[in-house]
């Protein structure tokens, strides 16, 4: 461990129907650290499969979901394992940020409002055979961010039943946007909406 790093927790691992004949594979990922960004690249084995690796990261105290999504139907499903690999740890000083908990939620700051879900089956002749999630989203922060990402993890009651990637050019502070994403997933019932952003605040490639 780095200077008594602590290692990150997996919470939990969901298999999620993503479209047709296509599968998404979601693990929960926490970070115990108050004071350390940990970078990392991860990928699922499914049996005798390995998916494709992606990098990431999660902020001090962070928890969410890190995926790997569109993943064919025919690999078998038996219980994905998540591997985590290079791992590196950036410290943030306490001398620059007092109270980190509360510096990144001041900055990440998003709101979710009015989100409405339509399923395939309530839909009749309105195109293409798609799932409709659309809501607001607020930057109820003082910062411009450009092109963030986000995970959008669709909620059952307290199960996830569906994750979606959102991509932005770019979100000015204070300013809305209206969401409208589609999902081609089967058998899909979704009643709220989180929002888990995936940008590194202590970048300065996030703001503008």
């Amino acid at each position: 461990s780095y200077f008594g790093a602590k290692p990150l927790q997996i919470v939990g691992i969901h298999v999620l129907a993503g479209g047709v004949n296509k599968y998404d594979i979601a693990a929960e990922v926490y970070n115990p650290n108050e004071s350390f960004v940990i970078f990392f690249s991860y990928y699922f084995t499914v049996g005798d499969n390995k998916t494709v690796s992606k990098n990431t990261f999660l902020l001090p105290g962070e928890s969410r979901p890190v995926a790997i999504l569109g993943i064919d139907g025919s690999n078998a499903l038996n219980s994905p394992i998540l591997i985590m690999e290079k791992l590196h740890w950036q410290r943030i000083s306490a001398h620059k940020v007092k109270d980190i908990k509360l510096w990144q939620a001041y900055r990440l700051n998003f709101e979710v409002s009015s989100s409405t879900f339509l399923a395939v089956s309530a839909k009749t002749g309105m195109g293409p055979n798609a799932n409709v999630i659309q809501f607001k989203l607020t930057n109820s922060s003082p910062y411009n961010y450009k092109e963030p990402e986000f995970f959008v993890g669709l909620y059952q009651g307290s199960s996830l039943v569906g994750l979606l990637p959102l991509r932005l050019d770019a979100i000015k502070s204070l300013e809305t946007k209206d969401i409208d994403l589609r999902s081609f997933a089967s058998n899909f019932n979704a009643t709220s909406v989180i929002l888990y952003p995936l940008i590194n605040i202590y970048g300065k490639d996030a703001y503008f």
